[in-house]
């Protein structure tokens, strides 16, 4: 694709489309009990990704300008990577 660092590949740069807009929708919910005058314990919950989209993040752009089958990429404009899918993440903290 590229001849050397400075060359602009064929088809000109962003020639080959887009990927889609992504987004993920998170929740954070947190509760401190008061153990006395100055501690307390607080409890709390991040959710990550709620609704599981995953689109595709990168595609593979790479296209290999021989004639040879040989050398070309068969994984061209396949997805690379995704969007994480849903996790959480629990938490307890001791203030004093």
């Amino acid at each position: 694709m590229y001849g050397n660092a400075g060359e602009v590949p064929i088809g000109g740069r962003g020639a080959l489309g887009r990927t889609g807009i992504s987004g993920a929708d998170d929740i954070h919910a947190d509760y401190a009990w008061k153990l006395g005058e100055k501690s307390r314990i607080r409890v709390g919950t991040d959710l990550f990704n709620i609704t599981n989209n995953q689109p595709v993040l990168v595609v593979d752009q790479f296209r290999d300008i021989s004639f040879s089958t040989a050398n070309s990429n068969l994984d061209f404009q396949k997805p690379k990577s995704y969007q994480r899918s849903f996790n959480a993440r629990f938490s307890a903290r001791w203030e004093f």
